[in-house]
């Protein structure tokens, strides 16, 4: 696995590339698929993207204790601890605490949103053909006198927003308490990521 110790907004962020083999993903790939074609309903119910939402398994069961998530499970809380480790010498161990996917077509978006309850959050890109968005993180620090004039607040071209486009196989690791969404894409093919929080 290639790791890669980033900074934003003074936070450190990890990037993790080729955490799984193309054969480990494609598996996972397809037992996401099998059990959100299974699934009687959409979890994320209280999101505010409403019926605009991915398919996840959130509200409705977690992964982290799901055998056919293990191999994903124990190369996740190792990229957390290795992270933690290395961005804020910490000597606590942290295990998931809830693991959920996320099916995304074009029309799918989240919104702005945080993890609460948790040290760290980690998103796995399972799938990210062509035309995906990116995950947009926004700044904690919030600017009470902004120097004016200023373009939107919603351009994703701000200042106070960076985007992570990692790629296929690919980890994204931070601290729960940020802010971010999914806009809509362009993809023709299904966005899979996955969602765990640690405690």
């Amino acid at each position: 696995m290639e790791c890669n110790l980033q900074s934003s907004f003074k936070i450190p962020f990890y990037v993790v590339k080729n955490v799984l083999t193309e054969e480990e993903n494609n598996k996972l790939k397809y037992d996401i698929l099998t059990l959100a074609s299974s699934q009687e309903k959409n979890g994320g119910t209280g999101w505010f993207s409403g019926t605009k939402s991915p398919k996840t398994n959130f509200e409705i069961f977690t992964l982290d204790n799901r055998k056919e998530f293990d191999l994903i499970s124990s190369k996740l809380t190792q990229c957390v601890n290795k992270f933690a480790k290395e961005a804020y010498n910490s000597m606590r161990t942290f295990e998931p605490t809830e693991g959920w996917y996320n099916v995304y077509n074009k029309e799918n978006l989240q919104e702005f949103h945080n993890h609460p309850m948790s040290v760290f959050s980690a998103v796995y890109y399972c799938s990210f053909p062509e035309g995906s968005s990116p995950t947009i993180f926004k700044d904690p620090v919030v600017d009470m006198f902004p120097p004016f004039p200023y373009s939107s607040p919603t351009e994703f071209s701000n200042d106070n927003l960076v985007m992570y486009p990692p790629g296929e196989r690919s980890l994204i690791i931070f601290r729960s308490f940020l802010l971010h969404m999914v806009p809509t894409g362009t993809n023709d093919r299904t966005r899979i990521t996955l969602a765990y929080n640690f405690a």
